[in-house]
């Protein structure tokens, strides 16, 4: 999941330089259904009543960065609904990781940016 989401903003951003909406969106739609995926079979909450902390945050923590980068591709395309997105994620995902850029990434193993309580 980590590394294809890695792919997933070269690869829209050509569709939607090219002026392929459509196929950049369907990209974007195919990234959300891994992630939903993930969460779905790998159940984190569950994990977590087995105290599997180390699993709840690599999942929670991919979650977390496919909608980062999900909601910073989609601003040209619907900003207001990434905008709320971006807003909501605030305490997870700090203002200055809501950019692309090929060296800016969220370290998805770092425990602090996901708060269970």
């Amino acid at each position: 999941m980590n590394s294809a989401i890695k792919t997933v903003p070269c690869e829209v951003l050509q569709h939607f330089e090219r002026l392929e909406f459509k196929m950049g969106l369907e990209s974007i739609m195919l990234t959300l259904t891994r992630a939903n995926k993930l969460m779905q079979s790998k159940k984190p909450w569950e994990l977590k009543k087995q105290n599997k902390m180390d699993d709840v945050y690599l999942i929670l923590g991919a979650c977390i960065e496919t909608l980062r980068i999900v909601g910073t591709i989609m601003q040209p395309i619907v900003p207001s609904l990434s905008s709320k997105l971006l807003v909501d994620l605030p305490r997870m995902v700090p203002p200055s990781c809501r950019y692309l850029s090929p060296v800016l990434t969220i370290d998805i193993t770092n425990k602090n940016m996901v708060n269970l309580s």
